[in-house]
C-alpha cells in the first residue's frame, strides 16, 4: 500500500497512526496525540477497502515522537492503536514500555473549553468539587473549542471528577471522561548545577553558581514592572536581582530572576512553571547565562588623587557659579525697583499730558462757540440797520 507524504513535513518528527475504530476521525486522533506534545499537523490518508484508517501526524520536536511511539498497542476508543515511526516503520517504541497505568487512572480528559478558559479556572472548579489537582495541560489553544488533561493526586478524586460532566464553566458545557494516556510532564532529573555544567562547560565555578541561581521566565505581560516581578517570584525564595527585557510595545516580554540560593531557583522551576501572573500563563526555565548587572569601577592609587582634584575643582566651579547667580539676582532686584519707579514717573507724565490736552481742547471749543455767537449777533445788527435805511 502506498501512502501520500505531505509536502514540507519532516519524517523525523512524524508518525503513522492506524486505528480500526469506527469513531476515529481527525478530531479524536488530534486529542489523543496532544498529550504527547505540540502537533504541527494531522493528515488523514486514503486506504484501500478493508484496511484500517491511517493518519500521518507531525510533531514539533522528536521528543514528542518518542512519547507517541510509547502509546503503540494502547486502547483508543475501545480498540488497540498501531503507531510506528515514519522514518523506520519497524520502530514502534524507543524504549521498554513504562508502567504508567496509575497516573492514567488519576488523569481525566476535559473537552468543550472556551478560548477564555485558563488553568486557574479549571483548578478552581475541579479542586473544590473533586480533589487536589497536581497538573493541568491544555491543548488546542489555537482553536475556538479546546480540551485539557487534568491529573489528580488520588484515583478517587479522578472518579469524582468524572461525575462533573455537563457542568457549566462560564458559557461552556464541559465533557469529562477518562484519559487514555498520562500527561507527559517536563521532569527535572538532574540538579541545576549539573544542567549548567553540561550546557556551559566553559564557565568558571563562581559564574556557574550565579547561573544555577538564575531563572528565565517568558510570556510576561508588558504592563508588569520589575517591582511586581520581584514580589511575585519571591514566593519561591529570596530574590537578589530582577531584570525585565523585551520590547514593551509588544503584548508579552520576558525577564531574568536571580535568587539568593540555588534552592530558590529549583523551587521556582518545579512549582511556578505554568502559573498565572497578571492573567497570563508564564513559562519558567533554567537560564543559560547570568544577568548582566550595572557595575561601578572604583579608582585606586593615582586615579584616586586625580579624582579628588577633579572633585575639588568641580566644587569650586559650583561655588563660583552660585556666587555669580547671587550677584545676578541682586542686580535684577535693584534694576526691577528702579525700573518700577521710572514706569511710575512715565505713567504720571502721560496722565498730566492727557489732562493738559483735555483742558486745551475744552478752551478751544469754548472760544469757537463764543466767536460763532459774536459773528451771529453782528450779522443780525447789520441786517437790522440795512432795513432801517431802506425805509
Amino acid at each position: 500500500v502506498l501512502y501520500w507524504w505531505g509536502g514540507g513535513m519532516s519524517m523525523k518528527r512524524s508518525i503513522f497512526f492506524s486505528s480500526t475504530s469506527a469513531q476515529a476521525n481527525d478530531a479524536t486522533v488530534t486529542e489523543y496525540l496532544a498529550s504527547c506534545g505540540k502537533l504541527c499537523s494531522v493528515q488523514r490518508q486514503s486506504t484501500p477497502p478493508g484496511h484500517p484508517e491511517m493518519w500521518i501526524a507531525e510533531f514539533n520536536d522528536e521528543e514528542s515522537v518518542a512519547r507517541a511511539l510509547m502509546l503503540n498497542g494502547r486502547q483508543f476508543l475501545g480498540t488497540p492503536v498501531t503507531i510506528y515511526s515514519a522514518v523506520n516503520p519497524l520502530l514502534t517504541s524507543v524504549s521498554a514500555p513504562i508502567d504508567n497505568t496509575e497516573p492514567i487512572r488519576r488523569t481525566v480528559h476535559i473537552s468543550g473549553l472556551g478560548p477564555e478558559t485558563s488553568d486557574n479556572d479549571l483548578r478552581t472548579l475541579f479542586q473544590t468539587r473533586a480533589g487536589p489537582v497536581t497538573y493541568i495541560k491544555q491543548a488546542g489553544t489555537d482553536k475556538p473549542i479546546r480540551f485539557a488533561f487534568l491529573e489528580f493526586s488520588t484515583e478517587e478524586a479522578a472518579r469524582t471528577a468524572l461525575t462533573l460532566t455537563g457542568t457549566m464553566l462560564g458559557t461552556r458545557q464541559l465533557t469529562v471522561r477518562p484519559s487514555n494516556a498520562a500527561i507527559i510532564k517536563p521532569e527535572v532529573t538532574q540538579s541545576i548545577t549539573d544542567v549548567v555544567k553540561a550546557s556551559n562547560p566553559a564557565h568558571e565555578n563562581d559564574q556557574m553558581n550565579v547561573i544555577a541561581r538564575t531563572i528565565y521566565a517568558s510570556n510576561i505581560d508588558s504592563s508588569v514592572t520589575e517591582e511586581e516581578c520581584l514580589h511575585f517570584f519571591q514566593r519561591a525564595g529570596p530574590v537578589t536581582f530582577v531584570k525585565l527585557a523585551g520590547d514593551d510595545r509588544k503584548p508579552c516580554r520576558f525577564c531574568f530572576i536571580e535568587y539568593m540560593e540555588p534552592s530558590g531557583a529549583y523551587t521556582c522551576l518545579t512549582t511556578m512553571n505554568g502559573s498565572v501572573f497578571k492573567d497570563k500563563t508564564i513559562k519558567v526555565q533554567q537560564s543559560t547565562t547570568p544577568i548582566i548587572k550595572p557595575t561601578v569601577l572604583l579608582p585606586t592609587g593615582l586615579e584616586k588623587d586625580k579624582l579628588r582634584a577633579l572633585m575639588s575643582k568641580m566644587e569650586q566651579k559650583k561655588k563660583a557659579e552660585e556666587m555669580k547667580e547671587e550677584k545676578r539676582r541682586k542686580r535684577s532686584s535693584s534694576t526691577s525697583s528702579s525700573s518700577s519707579s521710572s514706569r511710575r514717573r512715565r505713567r504720571d507724565r502721560r496722565r498730566r499730558d492727557r489732562d493738559r490736552k483735555g483742558r486745551r481742547d475744552r478752551d478751544r471749543s469754548r472760544d469757537r462757540s463764543r466767536r460763532r455767537d459774536r459773528d451771529r449777533d453782528r450779522d443780525k445788527d447789520r441786517d437790522r440797520d440795512r432795513r432801517d435805511r431802506s425805509r
